[in-house]
């Protein structure tokens, strides 16, 4: 280490080295200025005029410290050298400020002319002694105190005395400061004060600038005011030393021990206690915060040479300990991605090595961040299990940038996606699962699912701090698909961490399955899952197997970074919104969501061609002679007609699936022909989005339906006059039926300037782009004045048999989607 870097070290930067009088020399300068001949640095000791202090013949005094320790008599080794019987100095350091030497000013003596550079450096006013009993010398035949102090005006100040932190097992340095302590007080009349420095938590030696440098001035702050007497006056009137390492109040114990555990421990709110790794925040498994503690404690004391341990005392360190260590800081920032070299800000792209506790990240990937990393193998892996399909790499593209994407887990997501992956086995399943562990980093992004996970708050608590939360070999049934969709959605869902009470906790995570047969689902939001799920079918037999394969592309994991970050947000943001565009996923998707819903299977299979009218109670009890054909348990009555009424899309004469109505006190249903029901529609597989904000924001939830209410003609999801985006993604959007493209879809144009109809009259019928037979959305969304407020936009309506009964499709200025009449709203600026 050279000069700049030992002072870098000591917490001096570059900016104040001009200002110190530190100089390398070689052996033969060393040899002149201290009569020792070793290669290293000198500094000169200078008093306060600011001229050197003088031994024999006018020489300046000179420290020197030797590249390598040198062998003393005694069988040990000097880090330092002075000239043989010039004695000792001060170090009055150049950054010691003026005004400090004034009589009657407190100061600071500490052993190391760098250790007295950094105190001065950070503002606590600082003197240097060359040793823990340098104080004095024997200049003069016999040890005496340095006569420099005689121009120092030592007299009746406040004294604190700052020695490193091994004086705990180090008698001969406690009882040089003892020595030292008497002489201020009595020969100066000082208030004499021992600021305790602690060790680290391993028991590394702390001194002044080692504990600033690890734990800031504002901690050593707390120090000093935690300094306490060196000595009392006994009852002949003299000054003993009474100073000890162990406080007796627990309350000091816990500040000086959260100075040292503030940068090695963080308490999350909701979440429990973390400890830093050198890289990241990790959350500690124990049974409670108390209990990760005090191992630690423990161990520490032990370092500071403290032995009270009573369970009330712990328990007080403790508490008070948790307390402070509480932050409530924000917690992985949306903007920063850890890697194993250092920091990316994933908006600005800056790459900053190294690692910050303050970021507070809980997360960082084990691989580097290398830009210009490649992934060969990889890209001929997915190339030939996507049978070359360039649509379908590019959801897998999509799915990958949104798994590792820094979120706003606070928020619930403004991408609703999980993915699916399926195919007979061998076709590369496996292979796509270990690229994905190691893009997010291994076990620690990867939290293992199964479909029973979704009711257990348990093993949901076990995805906190994930990107990921996959189910390699899915199976079985998902009996709770409603918590399937919060955690996709990032909506709170119950958790129970171990010794802890259940609590609700956005999880942060993005849901990959793999699977060969594809896993039941039941319970409420089952059609809920349909829109969320985007289907990868590998159904390409691999041309030669290489048994190494995994292995390779594993290894390629910065290079599939760097081509996953290559795609841009809208990039992103378009490929999964159109994820129904690309025929091999959106096929896929409707096969996997009909296995899922056994209620649209049994119309398709029972009313290919529909039928006008069949009350409820003979629809029932043909749902259950299909059950029992099919092995399926067919619930209740009133179960059954809460889901069959939902299966429908579009409203008025376009309406397609099932229609409910109430006559004479029974339920009547008609079910248009399932032969030509929009699948791809109602299952959420291809979406209408008809504006993409800069800040997206989650779509509503569907509204239940009153039961009992005719339903003919309010659409599929409830009331008409409350249209909400669901029922817009529902609505077929099928390649071949539309003649606008995606990117027109998800980018319209500017607003066109108004005119003096109606908003919905400004444009002529060939202005309208007929998105699917029931949904007509407008080319220009166009500003009108809606519920007593500019802002908001009218983008499509909903034909009605007669203009008066279209329903008009609003975007509100909060981004969500209504349907109202035509009367609801007029010109924007025009109430």
């Amino acid at each position: 280490m050279n000069l700049t870097e030992e002072l870098l070290a000591s917490a001096l930067p570059e900016s104040v080295h001009h200002r110190l009088q530190y100089r390398e020399v070689s052996a033969e300068e060393a040899l002149k200025l201290t009569g020792h001949k070793h290669a290293g640095w000198v500094v000169p000791m200078n008093g306060p005029d600011g001229q050197p202090y003088q031994w024999e013949d006018g020489k300046t005094f000179y420290r020197l410290k030797p590249v390598t320790p040198v062998p003393t008599k005694d069988g040990k080794t000097a880090k330092y050298l002075t000239a043989g019987e010039a004695g000792c100095r001060p170090y009055l350091s150049p950054l010691l400020p003026k005004a400090a030497l004034k009589p009657g000013k407190d100061l600071d003596w500490t052993e190391g002319e760098k250790k007295a550079d950094c105190a001065n450096h950070h503002d606590f006013p600082t003197i240097g002694l060359s040793g823990v009993d340098s104080w004095r010398d024997k200049r003069t035949g016999r040890s005496q105190p340095l006569p420099e102090f005689d121009a120092l005006e030592l007299r009746k100040r406040t004294h604190r005395i700052a020695f490193d932190s091994d004086i705990v097992h180090k008698v001969e340095v406690q009882g040089a400061m003892a020595a030292f302590s008497k002489h201020l007080a009595d020969h100066h009349e000082g208030r004499v004060l021992v600021t305790f420095i602690p060790p680290e938590l391993d028991g590394r030696k702390n001194g002044v600038d080692d504990f600033i440098v690890r734990h800031g001035a504002q901690a050593y702050r707390v120090l000093r005011e935690l300094a306490r007497p060196a000595t009392e006056i006994d009852k002949d009137g003299d000054h003993q030393f009474i100073w000890t390492v162990e406080p007796k109040e627990s309350h000091d114990k816990a500040l000086i021990a959260w100075t040292v555990f503030k940068d090695n421990f963080a308490k999350r709110k909701g979440v429990g206690l973390y400890r830093w790794n050198g890289r990241h925040w990790q959350r500690c498994p124990d049974r409670s915060d108390s209990s990760a503690l005090l191992t630690p404690l423990h161990l520490w004391m032990d370092h500071c040479g403290w032995v009270k341990r009573s369970t009330s005392a712990i328990n007080s360190i403790t508490s008070e300990l948790l307390a402070r260590l509480s932050t409530d800081a924000p917690w992985d920032s949306v903007d920063l991605i850890g890697f194993a070299n250092g920091t990316l800000n994933w908006r600005t792209g800056q790459f900053t090595p190294g690692h910050r506790r303050e970021d507070f990240l809980t997360f960082c990937l084990d691989y580097n961040y290398e830009p210009e990393a490649k992934c060969p193998n990889f890209h001929r892996f997915l190339r030939e299990a996507c049978a070359n399909d360039d649509g379908l790499i590019n959801l897998v593209r999509g799915g990958f940038r949104w798994a590792i994407a820094p979120k706003d887990t606070s928020q619930a997501f403004p991408i609703e996606r999980s993915f699916d992956v399926t195919g007979r086995k061998g076709r590369g399943k496996g292979t796509l699962s270990e690229a994905l562990t190691a893009l997010v980093g291994g076990d620690h992004g990867r939290g293992l699912i199964k479909s029973s996970t979704f009711t257990n708050p348990n093993s949901l608590a076990g995805l906190i701090g994930k990107r990921v939360a996959m189910d390699p070999d899915s199976d079985g049934r998902i009996s709770s698909a409603g918590t399937f969709n919060a955690v996709v959605s990032n909506e709170p869902v119950e958790v129970k961490l171990l010794y802890k009470d259940t609590h609700p906790q956005r999880l942060g995570v993005v849901v990959w399955r793999f699977f060969n047969d594809s896993p039941g689902a039941s319970g409420g939001g089952v059609e809920g899952m349909g829109r969320r799920i985007i289907t990868i079918p590998f159904d390409v037999e691999p041309s030669k197997r290489d048994p190494l394969l995994k292995r390779k592309i594993v290894e390629e994991a910065a290079g599939i970074f760097a081509w996953v970050f290559a795609m841009t947000t809208d990039e992103m943001t378009a490929a999964l919104a159109n994820s129904g565009t690309v025929q091999s996923s959106a096929d896929a998707s409707i096969e996997h969501a009909l296995e899922r819903d056994p209620v649209v299977r049994f119309l398709l299979e029972t009313y290919p061609e529909g039928i006008d009218r069949i009350q409820g109670r003979d629809l029932f009890k043909q749902w259950c002679d299909w059950c029992a054909q099919v092995r399926h348990e067919s619930g209740s009555e009133t179960r059954f007609g809460g889901l069959i009424k939902k299966v429908r899309v579009g409203v008025g004469v376009d309406a397609k699936g099932v229609a409910v109505r109430v006559s004479k006190g029974r339920k009547v249903y008609t079910v248009t022909p399932m032969q030509d029901f929009p699948l791809g529609a109602y299952f959420g597989v291809v979406t209408v989005i008809p504006h993409l904000s800069d800040n997206p924001q989650p779509n509503p939830h569907p509204t239940n339906q009153p039961e009992g209410q005719d339903s003919e003609q309010r659409g599929d999801r409830g009331d008409s006059s409350s249209l909400n985006l669901e029922r817009l993604e529902k609505i077929d959007k099928r390649k071949e039926e539309s003649p606008i493209s995606p990117i027109e879809t998800l980018y319209p144009p500017e607003p066109s300037p108004l005119s003096p109809q109606h908003p919905a009259d400004a444009f002529s019928d060939a202005t309208w782009a007929t998105s699917s037979k029931s949904f007509i959305e407008a080319q220009q969304p166009i500003p009108v004045y809606f519920s007593a407020t500019n802002g908001a936009y009218l983008i499509g309506k909903i034909a009605g048999e007669t203009r008066d009964k279209d329903l008009m499709v609003i975007r509100t200025p909060t981004d969500k989607i209504v349907g109202c009449k035509r009367s609801d709203f007029t010109h924007e600026g025009q109430p």
